[in-house]
C-alpha cells in the first residue's frame, strides 16, 4: 500500500511540473524566421548607427534595444509593442540619468 501511495505522489508531482511546462504556440517556422531576422537587422542597425554617432562600442543599449527588438519583432500585436510606449519606454530611462 506504501508503494503505490508513493507512486501516485511522484505521478501528481510529474502532473503538477507538466503544467507548469508553456504549451508550445501555434506559430509557423516562416513567422519565427521573420521574426529572429527582423529582430537582428534591428539591433544591427542600431549597434552600427550608435557606434558611428558616439564613436566607441556601446554595450549599454543591448538590453534595453534587445528587449524592445523582442516585443517589436516577436509580439507585433501586443499593446506594448506600439510605437508610443516602445520609444517612451527607451528614452524615459536615458533622460532621468
Amino acid at each position: 500500500m506504501t508503494h503505490l501511495r508513493r507512486f501516485s505522489g511522484i505521478t501528481s508531482l510529474r502532473t503538477f511540473l507538466a503544467r507548469l511546462w508553456p504549451h508550445p504556440l501555434p506559430v509557423a517556422k516562416k513567422q519565427m524566421a521573420i521574426a529572429s531576422i527582423g529582430a537582428g537587422l534591428g539591433l544591427m542597425i542600431t549597434s552600427l548607427t550608435s557606434h558611428w554617432l558616439l564613436g566607441e562600442v556601446n554595450l549599454w543599449f543591448v538590453a534595453p534595444m534587445g528587449a524592445s527588438a523582442v516585443l517589436l519583432f516577436g509580439l507585433p500585436n501586443s499593446p506594448l509593442a506600439q510605437p508610443g510606449r516602445l520609444s517612451a519606454g527607451t528614452w524615459s530611462p536615458g533622460s532621468s540619468a
